[in-house]
């Protein structure tokens, strides 16, 4: 049996990219074929441009992911194949027969202003069971590199004086500011992991405005405390409901008079951008004490072979 995948390249820090990138190893490792197609990704998916390379940069060298070669590039071996789309795939740009829709999202999240239309002889293949409704399989996957585990070697948090900002995806869906006294961590940067786990081990908060990012696991398993700024587009209860259920951590809840309160079940204080951010153990006695919304300025938008038809 042949299988193509579309993906993006190879992204140590997304791990939507990562599975897609394992899940063809282990196609191939079951004894069947499979191969990428590469995609460049774009909100709007007009734009969207479908190609192949034999760059071996694009790929994770440790992983048997073949791309498709350019004699395969043809209407008779993709009507017999399997092709697999994620979710940030409007339509069926190879004009497949058979498909699986991955959803590493809810449908439609990663595409504003288009409709991902999923046809009744599809299989939904989706990431979790709170991505939709009814999906034919779920192969949820949050690993963790054992690089990212906290150990007695580590700086306990108590000693730690380094915040982290994470936008994600984050920027999105909402606006998304810069904090001057934290370290920024991006999709592109670092680029390895063990890199971002060096950070994470120093990390005393992870300010996350991406409430369904991995990151935001890999900081708890590294000592870190991740305090989500914002749960758009998913609601509280359902990130809780996800497989690993309530995770640990902090909530932001508001801006009042220089200073910005959340709740993370300590009591402590962090600079951030000249202000005070201050975690009480009683949210509700800091909520009711808030009434001036978080007003932050719109940070910049994140940069974003053979090109098939």
């Amino acid at each position: 049996m042949n299988w193509i995948i579309a993906t993006e390249p190879y992204k140590q820090l997304s791990n939507g990219i990562v599975i897609l990138h394992k899940l063809c190893d282990v196609i191939n490792s079951k004894g069947h074929n499979c191969y990428l197609v590469y995609y460049t990704y774009n909100p709007d998916a007009s734009k969207q441009a479908f190609w192949i390379s034999d760059e071996p940069t694009l790929r994770n060298q440790k992983l048997n992911t073949p791309p498709l070669e350019q004699h395969n590039c043809n209407s008779t071996f993709v009507d017999n194949a399997i092709v697999i789309y994620p979710d940030a795939v409007i339509g069926n740009p190879l004009s497949a027969k058979k498909i699986v829709r991955y959803l590493g999202n809810k449908p439609g999240l990663v595409t504003p202003g288009h409709t991902l239309a999923i046809a009744d002889n599809e299989f939904i293949l989706s990431h979790s069971r709170i991505l939709h409704n009814n999906p034919h399989s779920v192969i949820f996957n949050a690993s963790i590199d054992h690089c990212f585990m906290y150990g007695e070697q580590d700086n306990p948090p108590r000693n730690r004086n380094l915040d982290i900002l994470y936008h994600g995806k984050g920027s999105m869906y909402t606006n998304c500011p810069y904090f001057s006294n934290t370290l920024f961590v991006g999709r592109d940067w670092p680029r390895g992991r063990h890199q971002l786990s060096i950070l994470l081990k120093r990390c005393r908060y992870l300010f996350t405005y991406d409430p369904w990012s991995n990151i935001n696991i890999e900081a708890i398993a590294a000592g870190a405390i991740p305090i989500f700024m914002q749960y758009d587009p998913f609601r509280e209860s359902e990130i809780n409901s996800a497989e690993l259920g309530p995770i640990p951590k902090g909530e932001f809840i508001c801006i009042k008079d220089g200073k910005i309160y959340g709740d993370a079940n300590i009591s402590e204080f962090v600079s951030v951008q000249g202000a005070d951010i201050a975690f009480d153990q009683a949210k509700d006695t800091t909520r009711s004490a808030c009434t001036a919304p978080c007003k932050a300025e719109a940070a910049p938008s994140e940069p974003t072979g053979s090109h098939l038809g």
